[in-house]
């Protein structure tokens, strides 16, 4: 499978709203002590850098 810009800007997307819902509820946020929430943030980065890569930037964070 092949993702295109809009592939990846989408499931950033995605991602950026889980981490927005974790922010605002720590509850959601302390119950993952496996580093998710760090790994969904490493991955937002991530897909920001290959979306602004890919020609794109108007999602710039």
């Amino acid at each position: 499978m092949t993702l295109n810009k809009k592939a990846i800007d989408n499931l950033k997307k995605e991602i950026d709203d889980l981490l927005d819902k974790c922010e605002e509820d720590f509850e959601e946020m302390a119950c993952n002590p496996d580093y998710t929430f760090g790994l969904l943030m490493s991955a937002s980065a991530t897909l920001g850098a290959v979306s602004r890569d890919l020609g794109g930037g108007e999602n710039e964070t």
